[in-house]
C-alpha cells in the first residue's frame, strides 16, 4: 500500500496577514517617497532663490564670509548712487532735475528730497546759484532686506553765485546717504531710492558777510 505525502497549506489566517503587511508596507513607503520628493521641491526653490555666497575682503583686510544677491551687484548700486546724486545736487537757479529726480527716488524719498530743494529754491533764484558735485567715493553695504543695498556717497560741492553784486564761490563737503531697492523698470532704472539723509559742511566761502574759511 503506497502513502502518498500532501504539502502542508498554510493557514489562512498567515496568508491573509502576509497580504495586509505587504501593503502596508507598501503604502507606507509610497507616503515616505511623496514626502521626500515635497521636500526635495522645497529645497530646490529654496537652493535657486539663495543668493550666491562670496568672500569680502573690507579695507582692513579682514576677510569674512557674504552673499550678493541682495543688491544685483556693486556695479549697478554704484550707478544708481551716482545718479541720485547727480540728480540731486547738480542744480541751479534755472533747474533742479525734478523729472530725473522723480524717476529715480522713491515717493518717501522724493519728500525729503525736494524738502531741501525747495528750501534753498528762493535763495537759487535770487543769487543765480550754480553748482555741481564732484564725487569722490561711493560706499555699497548690505541691508537686510531682500533686493536693497545702502549706499553712502561722498564728495565736494562746488557751488558759484552773485551776492550784493559780488560774485562768490563756495566749496562743501557732502555725504549723501541712500537706501537703494529694485525698481519696477529694470531696464532704465534696476535700483530706486527709498530714503535718504543728507548732509554738508562748509570747507571754503568767498560770499559776502562770510568769513572764508579753508581745511
Amino acid at each position: 500500500m503506497r502513502i502518498l505525502n500532501h504539502p502542508v497549506l498554510p493557514s489562512p489566517y498567515n496568508t491573509i496577514r502576509k497580504q495586509q503587511n505587504r501593503i502596508v508596507f507598501w503604502a507606507v513607503f509610497h507616503v515616505f517617497c511623496m514626502v521626500a520628493f515635497t521636500v526635495g521641491l522645497y529645497y530646490i526653490h529654496k537652493y535657486m532663490h539663495h543668493p550666491d555666497r562670496v568672500i569680502v575682503q573690507d579695507q582692513s583686510g579682514s576677510l569674512c564670509l557674504g552673499h550678493s544677491g541682495p543688491i544685483l551687484c556693486r556695479e549697478i548700486a554704484e550707478d544708481a548712487a551716482h545718479r541720485a546724486a547727480r540728480a540731486f545736487l547738480d542744480r541751479n537757479f534755472e533747474r533742479d532735475n525734478r523729472e530725473k529726480c522723480e524717476a529715480i527716488f522713491g515717493k518717501t524719498a522724493q519728500k525729503a528730497l525736494f524738502d531741501l530743494i525747495d528750501q534753498s529754491k528762493d535763495e537759487f533764484k535770487e543769487q543765480k546759484i550754480r553748482q555741481f558735485p564732484e564725487i569722490k567715493n561711493v560706499d555699497i553695504a548690505h541691508a537686510a532686506e531682500t533686493g536693497q543695498c545702502l549706499a553712502w556717497v561722498e564728495g565736494i560741492l562746488h557751488r558759484t553765485g552773485i551776492y550784493m553784486d559780488i560774485p562768490y564761490y563756495q566749496k562743501l563737503e557732502f555725504v549723501l546717504g541712500l537706501r537703494l531697492a529694485q525698481s519696477e523698470d529694470m531696464e532704465k532704472y534696476p535700483l530706486r531710492v527709498l530714503r535718504m539723509t543728507y548732509e554738508e559742511r562748509s570747507l571754503y566761502d568767498t560770499k559776502p558777510g562770510q568769513k572764508g574759511t579753508v581745511k
